[in-house]
């Protein structure tokens, strides 16, 4: 059965994957990052008494640099990105109410912070900014094995790559499409909005 030794999970939110990560990977060393205050706050408290989850309250991208992140009342919605019509349509409850000016770093330049061990996994929940973290991680994509990302394959974000645009550039720096391990519906029509794709 597949372990790993190293989870790296980028958009941590409250600490969802991470939590859920550490009962099914117990041995695993995971680096949770997330930008947003008041989540990175909450975090911090659901992960004191898991000693091999290590917190960092910043996001990755393609550059070390400050940026505007759009807050969303549903703070899973928050991006870099504005949404758009479809995604407001789908998800009416979800509203922007805020920017947050946060730190934005490079994998590559905070890879010193990270433990690299293989079976290393690279988790991705950042809203149509996947591949700017991709971009910021090129100097360390050797040392990561597997990568899960979400998909879209009708714009939500503006500006956010699609679900094939994703593949062709994963395939282009060496990763295969393994298969899809979630998905998110639009609640009124039933389509598939996402993937979560693991690579």
């Amino acid at each position: 059965d597949l372990t790993f030794g190293v989870i790296i999970d980028v958009g941590a939110n409250v600490g969802q994957f991470a939590i859920a990560a550490t009962k099914v990977f117990p041995n695993a060393q995971i680096y949770s990052f997330e930008p947003q205050s008041k989540c990175c706050a909450q975090l911090r408290t659901n992960v004191k008494t898991s000693p091999n989850i290590e917190v960092f309250d910043y996001a990755l991208g393609s550059e070390s640099k400050p940026l505007s992140l759009n807050i969303n009342r549903y703070s899973h919605s928050s991006s870099f990105l504005e949404t758009t019509e479809a995604h407001d349509n789908a998800f009416p409850n979800t509203k922007e109410v805020g920017i947050e000016e946060v730190r934005v770093e490079r994998l590559d330049k905070i890879a010193s912070s990270i433990q690299f061990q293989s079976p290393c996994l690279l988790k991705l929940d950042v809203q149509g900014f996947e591949l700017a973290v991709i971009e910021g991680a090129k100097n360390v994509l050797d040392n990561i094995d597997y990568v899960i990302l979400e998909a879209s394959f009708k714009p939500l974000y503006e500006g956010e790559k699609l679900f094939l645009d994703l593949v062709l550039e994963m395939s282009r720096i060496g990763y295969r499409l393994l298969r899809p391990i979630g998905f998110l519906r639009d609640p009124l029509t039933a389509e598939i909005l996402q993937a979560d794709v693991l690579f």
